[in-house]
């Protein structure tokens, strides 16, 4: 909420809205008593969304200890929409812009690209031979990749991950596996695998697999037309110059 009082610090009541709204199914599960629900989702959806897009990445998922790598990495990343781990502020703020916009899993695709995009994933599938022992640094070093997030500049063009690259790439991860099909890839995945059909029930319950209804982003029922508000503003302005204003006859 921190955020949004700091983007909208002029308009409060824009950020209570906001929240108000994100509060029914973007952060819903996250506002539940405990964290099961959300976690269930992450669990039943990571693999199979790797599977299809990076399977050598899926291998080490799976045989690396599947609970603890979700659980500390992409629900730390999830639950804050990376704003625990990204310090700077204007890429906060992009990517919460993505994600208000975006199908309520598109952090979960973001989390996902981060693991295997070309940037990242040689690094990290080094890492992990290389400390095969030694899982915790492994699990540490992928989670602090989000904070090695950088603005692009004139003397780094394509030298370094940043937020729109990580976007764009979720993006073309989110059209090979949709969100309306994950549910019944997940069934499929985990068919094999009586333990997890508790797994699949906490997840059926959550909100992110719901697609919100088309009134969700509306949050007010109607607004002046934009040459309205422009005549406001300049009305507004003029007044605080002290250089209009219509005199009473």
């Amino acid at each position: 909420s921190s955020i949004f009082l700091h983007i909208y610090s002029s308009t409060p009541h824009i950020a209570t809205l906001i929240l108000t709204t994100l509060s029914k199914f973007h952060l819903r599960d996250a506002m539940r008593d405990t964290f099961a629900v959300f976690h269930s989702v992450i669990a039943a959806m990571t693999l199979p969304i790797l599977q299809e897009v990076d399977e050598e990445m899926h291998d080490w998922v799976e045989s690396s200890g599947e609970e603890e790598f979700v659980y500390s990495v992409f629900l730390r990343w999830m639950v804050t929409w990376f704003a625990h781990d990204v310090h700077d502020v204007g890429i906060v703020e992009r990517l919460f812009d993505v994600f208000l916009s975006s199908n309520p899993l598109m952090p979960l695709y973001v989390s996902i690209a981060i693991l295997t995009h070309p940037m990242n994933r040689q690094d990290i599938l080094q890492s992990c031979s290389d400390m095969v022992d030694d899982e915790g640094p492994t699990i540490m070093r992928i989670q602090n990749l989000v904070s090695k997030l950088k603005q692009e500049d004139k003397t780094s063009i394509g030298a370094i991950l940043t937020p729109q690259l990580l976007i764009e790439f979720a993006v073309g991860i989110m059209k090979q596996v949709p969100p309306r099909s994950l549910f019944t890839k997940a069934k499929r995945y985990h068919a094999q695998n009586p333990s997890s059909t508790q797994l699949l029930k906490l997840a059926s319950a959550s909100r992110l697999l719901k697609l919100p209804p088309s009134t969700y982003y509306c949050l007010l029922p109607s607004v002046p037309a934009d040459w309205v508000l422009h005549q406001q503003h300049k009305q507004k302005d003029s007044t605080n110059s002290g250089g209009g204003g219509t005199k009473s006859q």
